[in-house]
């Protein structure tokens, strides 16, 4: 069979939006997608393979909005989505969205996550996943209760991290974060 060698590369450089209505991939498949800049990104149902997802939406107060299911499980291929350049960056999960990526690692990157909108297990890997405030100071909470300045994973957004990866990660190895860890249940 033939290798799917597709790529499709988006730019609205600074101060530009991107935002996908139609499912990507779906019909023709994608093996790689990304976008290399814009200020903010609303992503529909999307797959693509082992080339992988990557977004990033760099400006200060970036979006990024996942709409739909988000996979590169076929292919095992990372998902990589960073929201901000410097501070206040969002990466919202709407309900009814997800991400799959088979062994691919996913990384999530914004000083605000709000995914207790998704299902649980909405978030698969059986690689590693790693979630990251933009900022390299902002206070980080693990269970916390909804509506925190911090960099916060209330216990319905940590319901949403399925079983089975092989590692996660929580904040930057370079971070000078502090952490607030209360009564949480990860089941990894």
């Amino acid at each position: 069979s033939a290798v799917n060698n597709r790529t499709l590369t988006l730019n609205a450089g600074t101060g530009g939006d991107v935002t996908l209505t139609g499912a990507v991939g779906g019909s023709q498949a994608l093996q790689t997608f990304t976008v290399s800049e814009a200020d903010d990104v609303t992503l529909p149902a999307m797959t693509a393979g082992a080339g992988g997802i990557s977004v990033t939406a760099g400006g200060s107060g970036s979006l990024i909005t996942l709409t739909g299911a988000i996979t590169t499980a076929a292919g095992n291929g990372p998902v990589t989505l960073s929201a901000g350049s410097t501070d206040n960056g969002q990466f919202i999960m709407n309900a009814g969205s997800s991400i799959a990526a088979g062994s691919g690692a996913i990384s999530l990157m914004g000083d605000v996550l709000t995914f207790d909108n998704a299902a649980d297990d909405s978030i698969v890997t059986t690689g590693a996943l790693t979630l990251q405030p933009r900022s390299d100071s902002r206070a980080i909470e693990i269970g916390s209760a909804t509506g925190s300045t911090a960099f916060a994973l209330s216990t319905g957004e940590i319901a949403s991290l399925a079983d089975g990866a092989s590692s996660i990660t929580i904040g930057k190895s370079a971070g000078t974060h502090a952490v607030t860890v209360n009564a949480a249940t990860f089941r990894d």
